[in-house]
């Protein structure tokens, strides 16, 4: 349904114009031509099963099927809290009925937070979200599409495994019960994951990218030394790939309670197929410091984790200690 709408700029874009935005569907077009498109846009907030089926027709005689879905401008930025963030109307039923027809179908997702998606991507091979992309949006996506240019983007929200998670974020305090697994006193969900669906950083490829070696060049650091982080990665997948190495830190214990992780630092790496690479990141005290309870901008000396990953979930973990030498 918003294959062929100029109103993909979000709910804050003043200046642009709808009718100069480049839409989905002319972003296709330039790629293959009119002739080799088949289009069906319906209502989604009324849709009928008679639109539906029409719609299902249409999909049956594609050897490929892109899925235009996800908010209309005016339902994101101020004034627009949603109680229930999954796709909007009979978006999700129609999606799944699609899915369910085995044509390689790829779901173009547009809106202007993160939404409640999993029972479209339990099932969907591939899941592009575009957020609001602007004047050149349909131009963008094609190109990420159709092989042109590799998707290179990283969440900068977590995806909630389902709205009763919210609020989801990386950089939570720890709880007075850690979670343990098999330990029913701990702090979990009865009945889904305590992880998002997709979490902060998160973002696919089209290579493979495997990380490993990660080290630290020492244990101890004063506030005048660095300790380099080093990690390797490499590119296992048949295409061009272009990584973003993330580095996290945690104070285990500060004067004030402090989060499980923190971005420090990211990395945009390009690699080509076989090829790998080593990243490495200088952490330094001023990375370490924070606002404590006099209000002071400091740090604290005792025990850190450092972490690399290709996001806040998926991380390797070293520990080192700042020291104050005598």
């Amino acid at each position: 349904p918003l294959a062929d709408t100029g109103a993909i700029l979000g709910g804050w874009h003043w200046h642009g114009k709808h009718e100069e935005t480049v839409t989905f569907k002319q972003g296709v077009e330039a790629k293959i031509g009119k002739d080799n498109l088949l289009t069906y846009s319906f209502d989604w907030l009324e849709a009928s099963d008679a639109d539906f089926d029409e719609a299902l027709e249409v999909a049956k005689a594609a050897d490929v099927v892109i899925l235009a879905l996800g908010e209309k401008e005016y339902m994101s930025g101020e004034g627009a809290s949603r109680a229930f963030i999954t796709l909007p109307g009979r978006q999700e039923e129609f999606a799944l009925r699609a899915l369910a027809l085995g044509i390689p179908t790829a779901v173009v997702l547009f809106s202007g937070r993160p939404l409640e998606i999993k029972r479209v991507t339990d099932v969907a091979p591939a899941v592009l979200q575009a957020w609001f992309p602007g004047t050149e949006g349909g131009n963008a996506l094609a190109d990420v599409l159709f092989g042109d240019r590799g998707p290179e983007g990283r969440l900068t929200m977590s995806f909630p495994y389902t709205v009763g998670q919210v609020p989801v974020y990386y950089n939570a305090y720890n709880t007075g019960r850690p979670y343990q697994k098999n330990n029913r006193y701990t702090s979990h969900f009865m009945d889904i994951p305590n992880d998002p669906l997709f979490p902060f950083g998160y973002g696919l490829t089209y290579g493979k990218v495997r990380y490993h070696g990660f080290t630290l060049d020492k244990t101890e650091m004063t506030k005048d030394e660095t300790i380099t982080a080093s990690v390797t990665v490499k590119n296992e997948g048949s295409y061009a790939a272009v990584e973003t190495v993330q580095l996290y830190l945690c104070d285990v214990v500060g004067r004030v309670v402090r989060p499980n992780k923190e971005l420090k630092g990211f990395k945009k790496v390009h690699l080509k197929p076989g090829e790998e690479a080593t990243v490495t990141f200088e952490i330094s005290e001023p990375m370490l410091r924070y606002v404590n309870e006099t209000h002071a901008f400091a740090s604290d000396p005792g025990e850190f984790i450092a972490m690399v990953g290709p996001n806040a979930q998926e991380v390797e973990k070293l520990t080192f200690h700042l020291i104050e030498r005598q």
